[in-house]
């Protein structure tokens, strides 16, 4: 059925499966994982995934780059902050500062 290899990942993240456990759960790259929670945090699903917050003085670090950079765009956020911070982490800290 349509959306459910989204909804197998979500049970699984929900769970309280890393994402790098649930990528190999489900044969899927760790990005892919990321794709499907940002796909349904897109699309209204209320995620609990806690567990993947990034730790505190990261977070806050990539939400003031987001900001500086004045938007959701990741390559100047990515720019920003250089080479400590890898794309997965941003679209994954970005899912926490939508609200999501």
């Amino acid at each position: 059925r349509s959306g459910s290899t989204y909804d197998e990942t979500a049970r699984l993240i929900e769970q309280g499966i890393s994402i790098e456990e649930t990528a190999k759960r489900r044969g899927i790259a760790e990005g892919t994982v990321i794709s499907h929670l940002e796909k349904l945090a897109h699309d209204g699903r209320v995620l609990h995934i806690d567990h993947l917050k990034p730790d505190e003085d990261r977070l806050s670090s990539m939400s003031q780059a987001f900001m500086e950079t004045g938007g959701e765009s990741l390559t100047p956020v990515k720019e920003l902050l250089g080479e400590d911070f890898s794309y997965d982490e941003l679209r994954l800290a970005r899912l926490f500062l939508r609200g999501g």
